[in-house]
Parts: structure tokens; C-alpha cells; sequence
């Protein structure tokens, strides 16, 4: 795997693990966090 394709995937599960942070704190969005955190 080269480095740029390693930087890019740790880059998108970054975003996607803030993503789902802020929507397990709220009810009403806390599956759509889930979905985001899978």
C-alpha cells in the first residue's frame, strides 16, 4: 500500500470518527452516528 493511499484512509476514518461522536450525543441523531462509526 503506498503512503498516500495509507494517508488518505487514516484521514477518512478520522472525519468519520468525529462524525460519529457528534451524533451519539444526541438521541435523535445517535443512528446516524452509528452509521458513520460502522
Amino acid at each position: 500500500m503506498s503512503a498516500t493511499l495509507a494517508t488518505v484512509s487514516y484521514i477518512g476514518a478520522t472525519i468519520l470518527f468525529i462524525l460519529s461522536l457528534g451524533g451519539l450525543s444526541n438521541p435523535e441523531t445517535s443512528r446516524r452516528g452509528n452509521l458513520y462509526g460502522m
